[in-house]
Order: structure tokens, then sequence, then C-alpha cells
């Protein structure tokens, strides 16, 4: 390894986290020495702000959120960066979404929003434990309608609401089964408007352009950085563009074989503390 590392960067789940929201604590211990020996420390995940487990966490200096839309300074609430989803191309999404009968949840201002409607439908749904959590604890904002929350969207955007108004960065769809899954992943497509990942049922929803690498890459020009300074680790279909770009890619032994292939390296699995295995290794007993 010839690259000087100056940012080591790790997904949240599948690569940092357990599958119990849980961050171990040999990886914690090896993300906070590396940060001791001078790196930065940034998390680069598709979950907003607000679901991510800060206190569980080795502090961050910075949060790519919600697949690279948006970046904020460490556990602050400010903005450096933020990609939003113009309204009519929300509109498109939402309309899609619902066509083939999903549910959907729509990223502003770094929190789920749901339409009130649709809470009905979670429990057919393909939701994960967290996911399942968050619905159950009601940590979500709730409108009336998509259609008006596109209407305050586009006022905003055309600067006519007042003190600035909501943006959305980011917008999920959660399908029932795997036809209406491709169904909506091939209408969306079609649009070509968004940057679309999936792993599962789900699909995740960007501005076109915008992903995690996008947002690295930015964040490495504020900093007055290159991507080659750059140890990243991930582990699904939102990773990849960061693992292929980066200096260092690392992909956790859990991650397709897509995602491996844009990579540099392979790690253990998330269970097995990957991110930490490889830090030691390679990070930590070169500063020794």
């Amino acid at each position: 390894m010839h690259n000087i590392i100056r940012i080591l960067a790790t997904d949240l789940d599948g690569t940092m986290l357990h599958h119990d929201n849980e961050v171990s604590p040999r990886n914690y211990r090896a993300v906070e020495r590396a940060v001791n020996e001078g790196m930065l420390y940034v998390v680069a995940t598709g979950r907003c702000r607000s679901i991510v487990p800060f206190s569980k966490l080795p502090l961050p200096d910075y949060l790519i959120s919600e697949n690279g839309a948006v970046i904020y300074r460490g556990g602050t609430e400010q903005v450096l960066y933020c990609q939003p989803v113009a309204a009519e191309q929300l509109r498109a999404a939402v309309r899609i979404g619902k066509k083939y009968h999903a549910f959907v949840e729509l990223v502003s201002d770094g929190r789920i929003v749901v339409e009130k409607q649709l809470l009905s439908q979670a429990g057919q749904l393909h939701l994960t434990k967290i996911q399942e959590d968050f619905l159950r604890e009601k940590r979500y904002l709730t409108v009336d309608s998509f259609e008006k929350y596109c209407d305050k969207i586009q006022k905003n955007q055309e600067g006519e609401e007042p003190f600035g108004g909501p943006q959305v960065t980011k917008i999920n769809i959660i399908c029932q089964d795997a036809e209406g899954w491709q169904g909506a992943e091939k209408e969306l497509e079609a649009c070509g408007c968004f940057t679309i990942t999936s792993d599962g049922y789900g699909l995740e929803l960007t501005k076109k352009g915008v992903s995690k690498g996008s947002a690295m890459k930015w964040l490495c020009s504020f900093l007055n950085l290159e991507l080659s300074n750059v140890m990243a680790f991930g582990d699904g279909s939102n990773d990849a563009v960061l693992l292929k770009h980066a200096g260092i890619g690392v992909a956790m032994d859990n991650a397709g074989e897509a995602v491996k292939q844009c990579a540099d390296y392979v790690t253990g699995s998330n269970y097995e503390d990957g991110v930490a295995q490889f830090v030691e290794q390679y990070v930590l007993k070169q500063a020794i």
C-alpha cells in the first residue's frame, strides 16, 4: 500500500454495525486508534442523520448521509453539502411507488417523512428489524399527503416558501414482492433522473449523479485532499462507487460479488469485525 491515507470512511449497516445496531468494542477501538494516529473518520451511510447511532460510534469528523445526498460536519446538524431532488422528479417517484403498492418514505432535512394513509401497509412489507423498530417507536414525521408536500417543495425551490421550506434529498420505495420491485425499478430507471440502488425489495433514490463516491469527492476537495487519500469500507450496492474510486476500497466478506469486484481488498464480515481486522493489519501496524 503506497497511498497516504488521511480519511477512514465506513458504511454502517452490514459494515461497522452488527445486526443489532451495535458497534463492537473491537471496531470502535480500531477506528478510535486510527483517529488518534491523525486520520479523519467519516461515516458514509444510506441512513438519514436522525437514525445514525452517534452515541455508539466514535465521533465522526464528517457524516455523509442518504447515499451521498447530504454531508454534515461531525455529529452536528451543520450542512456542508446538499443535493435535493426536484419537485417534479419527486412527484414521479411517489406516483410510481404507489402504482406498485409500495411503502414510500421521503427523507427531508435529515428525517424520514411518511404519509398517514400508508402507515397501515407497514405490517405487509419486507421491513428490516431497524425499520420495524423505527415505525413502532414512531420516529418519523407524518404528512396528510405527499402531493401537498410536493407542492411545498416546489414553492421552496421556486423561492416562494417563506423562511426556506423543506427539501427532499432521498426517497425510499419498499415493495411488497419481487414483481413490484422489478416493475418500479424499470419505470424509475426510464425516468433517467435518479441514482437508484437496491439490496432487496427496497429501492433507494437520490438525485441523478449523487452517490457516496460523488459526496466523498466533494469532501476531499473541501479538505484539499484527493480520493487516493481515502480508505473506505462497505458492503452494499450504494457503496460500490466509493469503493471503486477510493485510494483503498475494502469490501466486507458479506458483500455481494459485484461490490467485491469494485474493491481492492476483501476483509472479514461485519459479524467478524472486518473493519477492525483490516485497520489493525494495514493501518495500525504501520503506525507502530
